[in-house]
């Protein structure tokens, strides 16, 4: 659902996969050249394991790609993760895609 909702606003050859020392990025989007966003997509963060795999991998992107914010689409679970390269939105997709809808073209830089 993710990539289909990201692809009616990209251009197929704008979303990519990230790898980052053997860690996944499920979807790394980008707009006139630049970094669009960075989103992982899990069904909930409730294990440990989860966790550890998630928000690790997104942070490592945000460093490497310089960039300050990242999501991750659950099913129904919200928040933030503040982690030393940035902040990571917690959302369920319903919510993202919806706020995602709502920010134009030209905002799909940023967060808000």
């Amino acid at each position: 659902m993710v990539y289909n909702h990201l692809r009616n606003e990209y251009h197929k050859e704008q979303i990519f996969y990230h790898k980052i020392n053997g860690q996944e990025i499920d979807f790394v989007t980008t707009s006139q050249g630049k970094v669009g966003e960075l989103i992982q997509v899990c069904e909930n963060l409730a294990s440990p394991e989860t966790r550890q795999r998630e928000i690790p991998a997104l942070s490592s992107a945000m460093g490497e790609l310089s960039f300050s914010h990242a999501f991750i689409i659950t099913r129904s679970e919200r928040g933030e993760e503040k982690t030393e390269t940035g902040v990571i939105h917690i959302m369920p997709f319903w919510e993202w895609a919806i706020e995602f809808s709502k920010r134009g073209s030209a905002e799909k830089t940023s967060f808000g």
